[in-house]
């Protein structure tokens, strides 16, 4: 039943809904375009990467609020609320990581191509921060009002930009602290 229902899904939000196909094809515009600035600053390349898995948060939850629209037809065939959840994170997690690699795909590819050295941290922060909002959806989405996708949106907006902040910034303080210790291991003093 998950398959088939999973599939079902997929195919509603990217051939019925015209809003969430918009903005699902508007998340892969930006996935790939951050490729092509990859030379820029990491701001340009966070906010590309952000955005895009903001766009794809905004498809899943304009296609939750049409499906919560017809709920009364799977519960007659005996679809419960926790199957359904557990098909939204199937999708979301689906579409987060599909959407991730192709902004790494695409980061990897414009760095190679414009002779730029790959900083592999850079790129899983990118990919941790075009992950985060796509996977926040099921979390957030039923927190409010899940029939109003205008507040969703916001809330996927605000929570997303801090969660995805506070993880690109917390990996970096990791990293340097790290690079830190390490610098410390190799210092003629030890």
């Amino acid at each position: 039943w998950m398959r088939q229902m999973l599939f079902w899904r997929l195919r509603l939000l990217a051939l019925r809904n015209k809003t969430a196909r918009f903005f699902l094809i508007l998340s892969i515009v930006l996935a790939v375009l951050a490729g092509y600035f990859s030379s820029h600053a990491e701001v340009m390349l966070f906010g590309l990467c952000f955005l895009s898995g903001q766009m794809a948060a905004i498809a899943l939850s304009f296609q939750i609020a049409e499906d919560l629209k017809y709920v009364w037809i799977e519960r007659n065939i005996g679809i419960s609320h926790d199957r359904y959840i557990q098909v939204i994170r199937a999708i979301s997690f689906f579409i987060g990581i599909s959407l991730s690699l192709i902004c790494f795909g695409s980061q990897l590819i414009g760095r190679m191509s414009s002779n730029l050295s790959v900083d592999w941290i850079l790129l899983w922060k990118l990919f941790l921060v075009t992950f985060v909002p796509a996977f926040m959806v099921p979390q957030v989405v039923f927190q409010i009002d899940a029939r109003r996708p205008g507040v969703q949106v916001l809330v996927l907006l605000l929570s997303g930009v801090f969660v995805c902040t506070a993880v690109y910034a917390s990996l970096w303080s990791i990293l340097l602290r790290s690079e830190e210790h390490t610098s410390e291991l190799q210092s003629p003093d030890h």
